[in-house]
């Protein structure tokens, strides 16, 4: 393009109508950057984002590209486990997922990992609960943190962190 020129991206309503569109970034060059404000959308809508492109000649204004809001996932995570010094695994159950999480992670705490606990990135979710595997060198009467996000890998969305725990307890005499 030839001139001193101005592109505008530009927010529709949650119906697609650009009657009041909504500025979301501005440029006069190749790449624009354009950010939609927190709060803007609602799942659901049919938004759409289009380029207004100003010239000394007049408006010209590219295709709407029509844009998807995805539920960010989640889960409510259960009661973080307790096991007994010596056991290999604990189990953190959860229910209630929703925007569609087929993948979590785990980033353990320092002294987690000093003593082996070891991050999991974008693991699959199983259903229902997620195992955890326990260091032989876990020490009793010690809790160990971590935090814990959900995945939908389809849209690239993550949750916000759980933070979780694993308690190791004395065997019972």
């Amino acid at each position: 393009f030839s001139g001193a020129q101005t592109f505008t991206v530009e927010l529709s309503n949650a119906s697609g109508s650009f009657a009041s569109p909504v500025a979301i970034g501005t440029g006069s060059s190749s790449p624009l950057t354009a950010a939609i404000p927190g709060g803007a959308l609602t799942a659901g809508g049919n938004y759409k984002i289009r380029v207004v492109r100003y010239h000394a000649n007049g408006n010209i204004f590219s295709d709407d590209l029509g844009i998807s809001l995805l539920t960010p996932p989640a889960i409510t995570a259960g009661a973080n486990p307790s096991v007994c010094i010596g056991t290999a695994t604990a189990s953190l159950s959860y229910s209630n997922a929703t925007g569609n999480p087929d993948q979590y992670s785990i980033a353990w705490g320092t002294s987690a990992i000093n003593i082996g606990f070891t991050n999991v990135t974008n693991a699959t979710l199983p259903s229902g609960s997620i195992n955890i595997p326990i260091p032989a060198t876990a020490a009793a009467n010690t809790i160990y943190t971590g935090q814990l996000t959900v995945r939908n890998s389809t849209g690239g969305c993550i949750s916000s962190t759980y933070n979780i725990s694993v308690e190791i307890k004395e065997r019972p005499v």
